[in-house]
């Protein structure tokens, strides 16, 4: 019997690395479920990808959620990734 298991958050993160880096827009739902992960890495990660495959004009709407997140790595990813994409409180 197959047994398929759910991989682990530091798979889920890997997975949103090479995504970052090989990915396409098509891509960008899979990245948007995980950036309410409950783990703080895949979060990490999704922020990355979102960083690398959205357009500039949706980064700002699915980051700016994040600067409220309890985890500091997080807000500050997700922080980074406005700044990156010239997303500033103005513009939100």
């Amino acid at each position: 019997m197959l047994r398929v298991e759910t991989p682990g958050r530091g798979q889920q993160a890997a997975a949103l690395d090479g995504l970052a880096e090989t990915g396409s827009r098509d891509d960008l739902p899979l990245v948007e479920a995980r950036l309410s992960a409950p783990g703080p890495r895949v979060r990490v990660g999704a922020v990355r990808a979102v960083c690398k495959l959205a357009p500039a004009e949706a980064v700002g709407r699915l980051l700016a959620p994040l600067l409220l997140d309890p985890v500091a790595r997080v807000s500050a990813s997700a922080a980074a990734g406005l700044t990156r994409a010239g997303v500033t409180p103005y513009t939100l």
